[in-house]
């Protein structure tokens, strides 16, 4: 079964269902018009307010029209339809929603517009208990777009969030974003821009997967699968293992508060990393395109074919490694990029050191002793077999 995600705006949302529940059965004894007095007192102080034109109530299915929201700080969301289906009560008086669906949403700022359409949010409860947080057990998205000073910058075909205990307690959860587009113009600089469209990546597609354990009690981190797979370049993988966070800032959330700002976001982020350890940690890279598209032009730029910039990127290899100062390491990076130019496939770094290290070191010896790096963390270079399992403790 799965477990259930705390969120805020969506107790907030979840409270305007609560409306239609002071008529029919479900609201008879008045529980509904107390517990509606509780959860609007509560997001109101941290989410701002609501209102609506019209409500329609069918059996268990609860139609909200002309809906205003307005966060607190932001600017009004208008949304024209939000839907409350299978709406039921449990005899300790917590409500549940089979399904809150919203057709279309549409948020703007300055500059720019989020578009959202088919949300879909299930098994949704609301806790008669004023202490307790409204949560869901999976979200699901059809397109997204994102368009900015008239521009469209991202766009997907949907996306889907779920949550799962594991048997040790801790919330697993799983996203993925399918039909990625982005345009290259998101790469900033002209000559970037320039340089992407010449290997004929006008527009990057592909898709999203990641995949996390996160322990509240323990504050162990596991993200075993990062990856983003674009179209006729290749995927990249990342993962990591962090032990001993610092759990108050998620506790703090969990328990209502929300950050109120970027800089006390930050501030709660290097609280949550000042006990942090590293146990382990991997960027993998499989080829499908890019190296080949990256060697032809930038030989192009030099008067050169492919293999002739292939010769060059090799010849030059030495000299740029023997900055690092490591011999160990040196050799592995030779080795597999010498193999990579030559035959594009996969390669992979990682850090496995023989006991986990205090994230406030790693970034003290990048900052001040980066030659140390490599042993700190064994370091290593190395190809990848497809079969191989991502790293792990």
């Amino acid at each position: 079964m799965a477990s259930k995600m705390p969120v805020t705006t969506l107790a907030f949302m979840v409270a305007c269902g609560c409306v239609v529940l002071s008529d029919g059965a479900l609201a008879q004894d008045g529980v509904a018009d107390a517990l509606l007095d509780r959860m609007l007192n509560s997001v109101a102080i941290e989410d701002g307010t609501f209102s609506y034109e019209r409500v329609d109530l069918d059996g268990e299915r609860l139609t909200f029209s002309d809906v205003l929201v307005t966060p607190e700080g932001g600017q009004p969301v208008p949304i024209d339809t939000v839907i409350f289906d299978g709406v039921s009560r449990s005899a300790a008086g917590d409500f549940n929603v089979a399904q809150i669906l919203i057709p279309t949403l549409q948020v703007s700022q300055t500059g720019g517009r989020v578009t959202v359409e088919d949300i879909m949010v299930s098994g949704v409860d609301l806790f008669a208990d004023a202490g307790r947080r409204a949560s869901y057990d999976q979200a699901m998205t059809g397109p997204v777009n994102l368009v900015m000073d008239g521009v469209t910058v991202f766009s997907a075909v949907s996306t889907s969030l779920e949550v799962t205990p594991s048997a040790s307690g801790a919330i697993e959860t799983s996203v993925e974003a399918s039909g990625i587009e982005i345009p290259a113009e998101m790469a900033g600089h002209p000559s970037a821009v320039s340089a992407m469209k010449a290997m004929g990546y006008d527009t990057l597609t592909g898709s999203m997967h990641l995949t996390s354990n996160w322990n509240e009690t323990t504050g162990a981190l596991a993200v075993p699968d990062l990856s983003l797979m674009l179209d006729e370049m290749g995927i990249l993988t990342f993962s990591f293992e962090m032990e001993a966070l610092d759990t108050a800032p998620w506790a703090m959330m969990r328990g209502g508060e929300t950050m109120r700002s970027e800089a006390q976001a930050r501030a709660a982020l290097a609280d949550a990393m000042g006990s942090a350890v590293l146990s382990n940690g991997s960027i993998r890279f499989l080829d499908t395109g890019l190296t080949g598209r990256i060697l032809a032009y930038t030989g192009s730029t030099q008067g050169l074919n492919a293999a002739e910039m292939t010769s060059v990127s090799r010849m030059m290899l030495p000299l740029a490694v023997a900055r690092l100062g490591h011999p160990r390491l040196q050799a592995e990076i030779l080795e597999v990029a010498n193999a990579f130019l030559i035959e594009p496939d996969t390669f992979e770094i990682k850090v496995a050191p023989a006991q986990p290290v205090p994230v406030m070191q790693i970034a003290a010896a990048a900052m001040m002793f980066p030659q140390a790096l490599p042993d700190l963390l064994n370091l290593s270079v190395s190809n990848f077999d497809l079969s191989d399992p991502l790293p792990s403790r």
